[in-house]
């Protein structure tokens, strides 16, 4: 891509120029920085139209998929609506339905309790050990 103003190699904003060398930043409009703002102070930042990079109908990416969890319910892209679409559910993320994620966030909070807990007993027993036990016959609790 070039910029359509000086017409020089362009690069994506978010791309090092190490990647891309010999090449200009595109910042918006299909102009790169410098001409970007000489356009925005002359005030012709209209005469150059917004390049729609999204795709003209996000639905083509995906319209309805099973659910990623146990329950293998048919969920939608979030922003069609349930009307349209009956006996879907909306995708709550990572293509799971509300209840599924709702589980999964559930199960890895109580997961993370568990190790909470064992972590919390070992420096339990590190500490009994440190207080009962000799500095000579120290032992240092790695697993439980």
């Amino acid at each position: 891509m070039n910029c359509l103003r000086c017409r020089r190699p362009g690069r994506p904003q978010n791309e090092l120029i190490a990647h891309w060398p010999g090449t200009v930043k595109i910042r918006g409009r299909g102009l790169c920085t410098s001409c970007w703002r000489a356009a925005e102070s002359a005030g012709q930042l209209e005469d150059y139209p917004k390049l729609d990079r999204a795709p003209s109908n996000p639905i083509d990416r995906w319209t309805t998929k099973s659910c990623a969890g146990r329950c293998g319910k048919t969920v939608r892209y979030t922003r069609l609506k349930a009307a349209d679409w009956p006996g879907t559910v909306g995708d709550k993320g990572g293509g799971n339905c509300y209840e599924c994620h709702k589980e999964l966030a559930h199960n890895g909070r109580r997961a993370s309790e568990e190790a909470l807990t064992v972590e919390q007993n070992r420096r339990n027993v590190e500490s009994w050990l440190a207080s009962h036990w000799r500095p000579a016959n120290r032992v240092k609790v790695v697993r439980l």
